[in-house]
């Protein structure tokens, strides 16, 4: 929705040519992106990245929604439209802005988390150009309220597949790198050089001790 931001605001201040007016709104609306980022950062802490992630998107749906069915009365506003803008903004850092890549690097074995990050990485930017292309023609069609209704479901969406996904806890990444090497064990292959010696001795003389 960044993308959008200047063609949006461009339309609400009537097409203003004035450096100072467009700039100092964009700054005001882009500014919400901190709080969002920095609250959402403590918050995960205690929600954890899942509930944190689908809290940010379905507040960012909320509010995408009411910005779609009151956008004839917000631009008539312009401080209204930019404070609630901004609101949209922030919980998109708040959610999926902290948490996509945090869940996309701990939900992978380490011996395969650089391909597995790099092709969810990919993956999201072929999402961006679809929806880029997506949106600019729903925005001719359906003027600046579109990508606000098309991008608020799809958080919902969001929100239910990441609801979805297994369990995400503190031990989540050892227990993916031990049924990783569990599977690689079951169908042949050497896993004696995978992982740190040492920590893997300790850890077996840690659990020999606990089972004596």
């Amino acid at each position: 929705f960044g993308l959008y931001s200047s063609i949006i605001l461009n339309n609400v201040t009537g097409g203003s040519e004035d450096l100072k007016v467009i700039f100092g709104w964009n700054v005001v609306i882009n500014l919400f992106y901190i709080p969002g980022t920095m609250i959402g950062a403590f918050v995960v802490d205690h929600l954890g990245p899942k509930w944190t992630m689908i809290t940010g998107l379905l507040f960012q749906a909320l509010v995408g929604f009411l910005m779609s069915g009151l956008y004839a009365k917000l631009t008539q506003h312009i401080a209204a439209f930019a404070v609630v803008y901004g609101i949209f903004l922030s919980f998109g850092e708040f959610g999926p802005g902290n948490n996509l890549g945090l869940l996309a690097s701990k939900t992978s074995p380490t011996a395969i988390r650089g391909q597995f990050y790099g092709i969810a990485a990919a993956v999201g930017k072929v999402g961006a150009f679809v929806g880029t292309w997506a949106f600019g023609g729903d925005q001719t069609d359906r003027g600046n309220t579109g990508p606000f209704w098309v991008g608020s479901g799809l958080a919902i969406l969001s929100a239910l597949i990441t609801y979805s996904l297994k369990p995400f806890d503190n031990d989540g990444m050892a227990l993916e790198d031990q049924k990783f090497r569990e599977y690689l064990e079951a169908n042949g292959y050497d896993t004696s050089a995978m992982g740190l010696r040492g920590h893997d001795s300790e850890a077996g003389s840690v659990d020999e001790k606990g089972s004596a």
